[in-house]
């Protein structure tokens, strides 16, 4: 007979034997990967936010994406700052310092966790060398049980597309969302990726012998021409040709080797060409490909292109999920690059989208690959700013610029007219700018975009060149492009027919492939390679000037922005003279180590500092007064008043930017100020950008001398012996640091203030300043 068991033991058993039953149970009801019932909310899940804008969550929903749908997805790990801050700074010229997955990637054991998470059937993951993205490929209906969701199709104007259910958002634990950054690829709505190419035949070029005559349209810039035109051809006859170097070139369709061959036997290419499929899927041929390759070709004859063709059947080319497709092609050049040495090289990207089309996870998913890439690896990444104008949307209501190209890691190319005599001799360079016919789209063909960000803060180095600040239009957004190349009426072969392109497509691997040049140069001379938009901001010195680096565009607009001198939202910085840049890149020498002489026949020389008789002509007019010259620019007065900067390049190529015939006397610091003394006593400073753009700093009228120091401090001298400094703090706002009637004369030496007395002595400004 079977005794019986207390009663609080008997539940205590059955208790056990339940939560077995039940754990089972939530076990079959979740399948793989979730750890909650669909729908459900965890405590320990966080819902993911896309943020796809509310009309594409709200349009009508119309089916439900097939269980059997392949979808490529998308995992961005979050980066240390400190750890990137760290690689940034090594030398990428040595292959051990590019080893990120050391740096920047996630650990082993984080991996493991998401691995664990995203089994599946179907499933199949893939982490990146670097270890900093992860992609997904699965089955929809895969993804929707680990995901606790599952895929709607909508239609939205005319077009359709998928996104999770708005009412079952994806979840992810806590532990792995906290180290993402990005999603990608649960969706296909967004902006779709343009390619800038607009091509034109020339009439009766098609059949070989057309090819094998290697001519092309009347008006059409040849490859020699435009090679010429931007000095590539100077820096080829100094051994500089590309060889050992490679330009990554990032596409979305294929090409017909026939086109490209036809074009390297006319040119006389000797570099390599390789492509590489980073997805199994038989691209579309584009002719943006072949442009990219030909573009490049014709500026580095033996250079190395890697062209990374990136297409998946049924994504749809030009489509929002192109650039998940264009992501996965630099995470290839990223993980093609990791652990090896390549300094010099560069990345090219044609492709480019309205800015705030793009949702924020594709955005930033795309903007840390380009940061990995040029800090991580030091390679530039240069990017077509786009062909809408000031418009990249599309919408001459609403002013947009181009994504990538906004990046704050990248050079964002802008586009010129290019004018050349028949040997490729410039004899003018204009903005690129086409006619916007009303009814009609873009369709890539109304100019060079260039604005202001509405994403992306304007980082610390788009500064110090005039037209930076622009009065009217900045504020404190990225403003774009930074410089610019060709962009319309280019030789080209595509289709068997040898005919003319234009876009921003060519000028961004136009450029790319030109700095190569470059930056063989600098490493022939073992000088560290500069990385990034930054390396042609930081060349904001009167050594650039005279050297030519840039030839500033000065004629055109956008359709909103027009040039100015200097920098402008139309075609940045100007284009490049690639052998004044490698001049100025190897050599750098502050113009405040330098020597200025002004001769009494109103002559002015630059030391070039190689001995007896080394002077460069910099200006000759009888009305010079004075000089004065700080690192970023040369200033000259005349007698009547007159300031102007010297704008380099040849003899009297100044602009005025002061016209009050009250000065008397100018002054400049080392760190870019330009400070006048008029008569009266009025001191005032530049603000930039113009001609008596000027603030007011003081009004005494017994100021007899102004002084400015190395690191910024100015001075005045009173004809009470007064010696001031200026505090920085509007009109009036000075600070007195000496008082004697003797005072007669104030001058500086690097950041030294020294002070002349009547009898002769001179005295040196010591200790904390204050009177005597």
């Amino acid at each position: 007979m079977a005794s019986k068991l207390p009663t609080f033991i008997a539940r205590s058993h059955l208790w056990k034997w339940m939560s077995v039953v039940l754990a089972l149970a939530i076990v079959v009801l979740l399948g793989y990967g979730a750890t909650q019932i669909v729908g459900a909310v965890s405590p320990h899940m966080t819902a993911q936010d896309l943020h796809l804008p509310p009309q594409a969550l709200n349009a009508p929903v119309t089916g439900v994406l097939p269980d059997n749908q392949p979808l490529h997805a998308a995992l961005t790990f979050k980066i240390d700052p400190k750890a990137m801050e760290q690689a940034k700074n090594k030398d990428h010229r040595l292959a051990e310092n590019n080893n990120l997955a050391d740096t920047l990637g996630i650990k082993d054991s984080d991996y493991q966790r998401i691995q664990q998470f995203f089994q599946g059937p179907g499933a199949k993951l893939q982490l990146s060398k670097s270890r900093t993205r992860m992609t997904i490929d699965a089955p929809a209906g895969t993804l929707a049980k680990i995901l606790q969701t599952r895929f709607v199709v909508h239609q939205l104007n005319g077009e359709t597309f998928f996104t999770p259910d708005p009412k079952k958002m994806p979840q992810l634990p806590n532990d792995i969302a906290e180290k993402i950054l990005a999603v990608t690829g649960l969706d296909n709505y967004g902006a779709v990726a343009q390619s800038s190419l607009n091509f034109n035949p020339t009439t009766a070029q098609k059949s070989s012998q057309a090819q094998a005559s290697c001519t092309y349209a009347s008006g059409a810039i040849t490859p020699a021409q435009m090679a010429h035109a931007y000095g590539a051809d100077s820096l080829w006859q100094q051994g500089f040709t590309g060889k050992g170097r490679t330009i990554n070139l990032v596409e979305i369709g294929s090409f017909d080797s026939s086109d490209t061959q036809t074009y390297f036997d006319c040119i006389g290419f000797r570099g390599t060409l390789e492509t590489i499929n980073v997805h199994e899927s038989v691209m579309p041929e584009m002719g943006e490909t072949a442009l990219d390759i030909e573009m490049a070709a014709a500026m580095a004859p033996e250079i190395t292109i890697k062209n990374y063709q990136s297409y998946r059947t049924g994504n749809g080319n030009h489509t929002a999920g192109a650039w998940l497709d264009i992501d996965d092609a630099l995470n290839r050049i990223i993980d093609d690059n990791t652990g090896t040495a390549h300094a010099g090289d560069v990345v090219s990207v044609s492709m480019i989208g309205g800015e705030t089309y793009f949702d924020q996870n594709v955005r930033d998913a795309i903007n840390q690959s380009m940061q990995v890439l040029s800090e991580g690896l030091g390679l530039t990444v240069y990017v077509s700013s786009g062909d809408c104008g000031a418009y990249m949307s599309g919408n001459t209501n609403n002013l947009e610029v181009g994504f990538p190209a906004s990046s704050p890691y990248a050079v964002a190319v802008g586009g010129t007219r290019l004018y050349t005599d028949s040997v490729g001799n410039r004899t003018n360079e204009i903005a690129w700018s086409g006619p916007i016919v009303s009814g009609q789209s873009c369709n890539n063909s109304w100019g060079s975009t260039g604005g202001l960000s509405e994403v992306y803060a304007r980082p610390a180095w788009q500064k110090g060149w005039f037209g930076v600040e622009n009065p009217t239009y900045t504020n404190g957004k990225r403003q774009t492009p930074d410089i610019s190349a060709i962009a319309i009426n280019v030789a080209f072969t595509f289709n068997g027919i040898n005919g003319y392109a234009g876009g921003t497509s060519i000028s961004a691997p136009v450029l790319a492939a030109g700095m190569v040049l470059v930056n063989q140069k600098l490493l022939s001379a073992k000088v560290a390679l500069p990385v990034g938009p930054q390396q042609f901001y930081n060349l904001n010195t009167a050594q650039a000037r005279i050297n030519s680096a840039y030839y500033d565009v000065v004629s055109g607009d956008n359709h909103y922005y027009t040039t100015t001198a200097g920098w402008d939202f139309v075609t940045g910085l100007g284009v490049p003279n690639l052998v004044g840049l490698a001049s100025t890149m190897t050599s750098p020498q502050p113009n405040n180590g330098r020597l200025l002489q002004l001769q009494s026949n109103g002559y002015m020389y630059l030391y070039n500092g190689q001995g007896w008789h080394s002077w460069t002509s910099i200006a000759g007019n009888t009305a010079l007064a004075n000089v004065v010259a700080n690192d970023n620019y040369i200033y000259a007065m005349h007698k009547d008043g007159t300031i102007l900067t010297y704008t380099g390049g040849t003899v009297n190529a100044w602009r005025i930017i002061g016209n009050n015939t009250s000065t008397i006397a100018i002054t400049a610091d080392s760190v870019g100020h330009l400070y006048q003394l008029r008569k009266g006593g009025q001191i005032w400073q530049y603000g930039g950008n113009g001609v008596d753009n000027w603030i007011e700093l003081d009004d005494n009228s017994l100021t007899t001398a102004i002084a400015a120091s190395g690191n910024g401090q100015l001075y005045q001298l009173r004809s009470s012996g007064q010696v001031l400094k200026y505090a920085g703090q509007g009109l009036h706002s000075w600070t007195q640091v000496d008082q004697n009637t003797s005072n007669k004369a104030i001058a500086v030496g690097g950041n030294n203030l020294y002070v002349l007395h009547t009898k002769g002595d001179i005295w040196q400004l010591i200790g904390a300043p204050g009177p005597g």
